[in-house]
């Protein structure tokens, strides 16, 4: 079969990049159902965090349909040996599989807890295996914002403590979920030490919608009106209290939203069909995606 191109982004912006490879595979599920998918991966010269989670998610998708596994293709050097250092062929090498195995000798050096990424890792949704694991991604999150950073300690506290919500969620998503992190340098930038850092946590499970529908009370807008939209119930979650559990409590987002404004950053949430992303004091909301299951949660905040 023929392969599946991936239009690389006129700006860098992955979600744009991700957003078009889902649109492209998810319509090819029913008609490629006996063979691996090939992805020709040439025209990609450097991938972000939430992009290369992106492609987890989509080899997760076709072995879920169909059994096999997403190929790719025509990888970049540099491209194959980053995807290779982010563990993202050992820790998917059930539904993604390359083309060419890279030799000893081309592979990065690595030390095992780096203070500029955190590689792919699984996040259980077993609730006694995800409290381990989301202990220990925290505590490599805090090393890369610590080393990013001249915040107050206070405030990297309290992102954290709203990333370990955004991990624990994993558990009632009903599936494995991934996390991965990464520090960038700033480009342009006057200040020697000015970074961003980028925090992805994906699963593929009941998603927003389907987990606030199991709600014990109706959940309405703030007009009194029913939740319609993807956007609405991912909207919904950002509020204080907002939960599908009936113990209360809340999924904690919307604290996440505070903190985002505060470190001048982003905060986007896919779910299903629909997306919602804050920036600054800026919402943008899109309810006609391609159909993706579970959460996709990306939050870029900036050092200073």
């Amino acid at each position: 079969m023929a392969e599946i191109p991936i239009i690389a982004p006129a700006a860098p912006d992955s979600s744009l990049q991700y957003e078009a490879l889902y649109a492209m595979i998810t319509p090819l599920q029913d008609s490629y159902r006996t063979q691996s998918l090939p992805v020709d991966m040439s025209s990609i010269s450097f991938v972000y965090v939430d992009g290369l989670l992106a492609l987890t998610c989509i080899a997760r998708l076709w072995h879920r349909w169909t059994g096999y596994r997403l190929r790719l293709q025509h990888l970049d050097p540099k491209v194959h040996r980053y995807l290779e250092r982010m563990d993202l062929f050992s820790q998917c090498s059930e539904w993604l599989e390359q083309d060419r195995l890279l030799d000893e000798g081309d592979r990065f050096n690595r030390k095992p807890y780096s203070e500029r990424l955190m590689e792919v890792t699984p996040i259980p949704s077993d609730e006694q295996l995800n409290e381990g694991a989301v202990q220990e991604a925290l505590h490599r999150m805090r090393a890369i914002l610590d080393s990013s950073t001249s915040r107050d300690p206070t405030s990297v506290i309290r992102l954290c403590t709203m990333l370990s919500e955004i991990t624990q969620n994993v558990v009632h998503s009903l599936d494995q979920g991934f996390a991965i992190v990464q520090r960038y340098r700033t480009p342009g930038s006057a200040i020697v030490q000015n970074y961003r850092v980028l925090i992805s946590v994906v699963d593929l499970g009941i998603g927003i919608e389907s987990s606030l529908r199991r709600s014990p009370v109706p959940l309405l807008l703030d007009n009194g009106a029913p939740l319609i939209s993807g956007s609405d119930y991912i909207l919904k979650a950002l509020e204080v209290g907002v939960t599908s559990r009936a113990s209360g409590g809340g999924l904690g987002l919307h604290h996440v939203r505070g903190l985002v404004q505060e470190w001048r950053g982003t905060l986007t949430i896919r779910s299903g069909r629909s997306r919602v992303q804050i920036s600054s004091d800026t919402l943008t909301r899109t309810d006609a995606l391609a159909e993706i299951p579970g959460t996709q949660v990306t939050i870029e905040v900036h050092g200073t």
